[in-house]
């Protein structure tokens, strides 16, 4: 929760800065949008990877009991900085492409729905929200089984590898175990993506 907000905010900031740089470079709008939404994900990888070992780890603790402060000064102390990053790989291969899928596809369905021309403001919010929710599902369902992968990384004992974990997942259990939880995510992804980009706009365009 500490976390959350700042890692959001420069998530945003990032995409903003890098944007007319990137949309200089390329007239494909598509490949434009991806790569800004990569280039934002990418920024959050050194503060998420700490972050998220964490909050893995304290999910998947046994009978709910585990002390955050206590594990830091663990893993400091028997792997040294570098164990804050494990499965940083697997971190980088959800967020990059998941953030540049976000951005592109929000784009398209905008111009789809043709959100821009809306005349009446209530049918324009509802355009934004379907768009970002869509996005939003579209980036989850690109990065569920990578982040499956990380969740199992995050959370082993021992240092264990990106294509050692996939192999096992899907010897054990196929596909599945890669999409574990993918139908309640949904609920969850689409209003949090559609109110997360539609909140972000408004309060932006109030500042401006």
């Amino acid at each position: 929760m500490l976390c959350r907000a700042p890692l959001t905010a420069w998530f945003f900031a990032s995409h903003e800065m890098i944007k007319p740089r990137l949309s200089a470079l390329t007239s494909n709008a598509s490949l434009a949008n991806f790569l800004c939404g990569a280039w934002a994900g990418m920024s959050l990888v050194p503060v998420l990877v700490p972050v998220e070992l964490f909050k893995c780890k304290a999910q998947s603790a046994k009978n709910g009991t585990y002390n955050m402060g206590q594990d830091f000064k663990n893993v400091l102390k028997t792997e040294g900085p570098r164990g804050l990053y494990k499965g940083a790989l697997a971190t980088v291969l959800r967020e990059v492409p998941g953030s540049g899928v976000l951005f592109m596809v929000k784009s398209a369905m905008e111009n789809k729905l043709k959100v821009e021309q809306e005349s009446v403001y209530s049918m324009f919010l509802a355009k934004k929200i379907l768009a970002g929710g869509i996005a939003g599902l579209c980036a989850w369902c690109s990065s569920l089984p990578i982040d499956a992968v990380k969740s199992v990384i995050q959370t082993s004992a021992e240092q264990r590898y990106i294509g050692e974990v996939t192999m096992q997942m899907y010897k054990t259990g196929g596909v599945s175990p890669f999409f574990r939880g993918m139908v309640p995510q949904a609920f969850r992804i689409f209003p949090a993506s559609a109110s997360l980009l539609l909140v972000y706009e408004v309060l932006k365009n109030y500042m401006n």
